[in-house]
């Protein structure tokens, strides 16, 4: 392994330690972590270590997502877990087809994970995200004007219920 490598290597575990953090942080109930490529598994992979969870693979394509389960598995994985989604840098198209799999294969909650200071979400991402982590951002970083909706490092969304309480 080169130095590159190396470097490469440890900015990836520092990263997923940083997350493992963020989403320790949520007290998650049953998580599995999720990779959604492109790149998104070495990350997934070291994160799933750090919280001793499961992991899997959403695979998304023109018009569908498919989750790598494994074979004769008739319910779905990510059925009534805490799915944490890691964000390989995917496009939005990619981002929000991955988002609508997890709620319609039966996420309890979905969390992005996202390798960099939390992002700025578009109202259509932002409506499918429970939690939102990410690393925390530089001093003075600012989102660009009318980007999107402008989302702290974690984000709760309320449950169902929560506007009938009020």
């Amino acid at each position: 392994m080169n130095a590159t490598q190396l470097d490469a290597q440890r900015t990836q575990v520092s990263t997923a330690h940083a997350l493992a953090d963020a989403v320790l942080a949520l007290n998650l109930e049953r998580p599995l972590v999720v990779a959604l490529p492109p790149g998104g598994m070495a990350l997934a992979a070291e994160l799933a270590r750090l919280l001793h969870a499961p992991l899997d693979l959403l695979l998304v394509g023109p018009g569908r997502a498919t989750v790598a389960a494994p074979a004769g598995l008739s319910v779905s994985p990510l059925r009534e877990r805490s799915v944490v989604l890691v964000h390989g840098g995917a496009d939005d198209t990619a981002m929000h087809a991955a988002l609508t799999a997890a709620h319609q294969l039966g996420a309890a909650r979905v969390v992005l994970a996202v390798p960099e200071p939390a992002p700025t979400l578009t109202p259509t991402l932002a409506v499918l995200v429970d939690d939102l982590v990410g690393l925390p951002a530089p001093a003075g970083l600012r989102p660009a004007p009318g980007a999107g909706l402008p989302l702290p490092a974690t984000l709760q969304r309320p449950g169902p219920g929560a506007a009938a309480a009020g």
